[in-house]
């Protein structure tokens, strides 16, 4: 199974992770940056860059642009904590809140209630119905989250870009060879990917 453009899962398998200093460490973070680059980042720059010059009102990519930034999200929060299966009553809230509440990037614009709305609204109603819920909106301007009475309204640009940073930061710290907690909850994560 392809698990990145030019990786197959056995060229994940075969790496000796074991010790934390192994050269092999490069390649297995070489796979999930070219594996994350590739599917989900660049497809999200181009819909960005195609609009770029439009008005507001004609930018129409803002639904698929937030349904691939909260993949993400929840994909990069299941790699930090090792987790293979976020499916279940109330995980992907619990994990939206923890990740948007505490990550560097975003713990900023988000309380526990907007990220808790944040997962609702938007996670939930676009992959549920293909909208979001109440009065949420996806925005090509505009600050990064505002409060709309019950409800929020997000730049999906900005958003992105906080994204982009969260995963670069999340690289670096896998590069640190010290960093064994992050290394194991990410072996984890890529051994049940590699195992189908």
């Amino acid at each position: 199974m392809e698990v990145a453009k030019g990786y197959i899962s056995n060229d994940y398998n075969n790496l000796d992770l074991s010790n934390q200093k192994s050269a092999d460490w490069k390649v297995a973070i070489k796979i999930f940056q070219t594996r994350i680059e590739l599917r989900y980042l660049e497809p999200i720059r181009l819909l960005i860059a195609h609009e770029k010059d439009l008005p507001a009102r004609d930018q129409n990519y803002g639904f698929t642009i937030m349904a691939i930034i909260c993949l993400l999200i929840e994909t990069l929060y299941s790699f930090r904590k090792g987790i293979t299966d976020n499916s279940g009553r109330g995980k992907a809230k619990a994990a939206f809140v923890s990740f948007l509440t505490e990550s560097q990037s975003f713990k900023k614009f988000f309380t526990e209630d907007t990220a808790a709305i944040f997962c609702d609204h938007f996670r939930n109603g676009i992959l549920h119905q293909a909208e979001t819920k109440s009065k949420s909106r996806i925005r090509a301007i505009g600050p990064a989250v505002r409060i709309i009475g019950d409800s929020i309204a997000v730049n999906r640009t900005i958003i992105f870009e906080l994204l982009e940073k969260e995963i670069r930061d999340f690289i670096s710290e896998l590069e640190d060879p010290d960093n064994v907690e992050l290394h194991q909850s990410f072996k984890k994560k890529m051994d049940f990917i590699c195992s189908r």
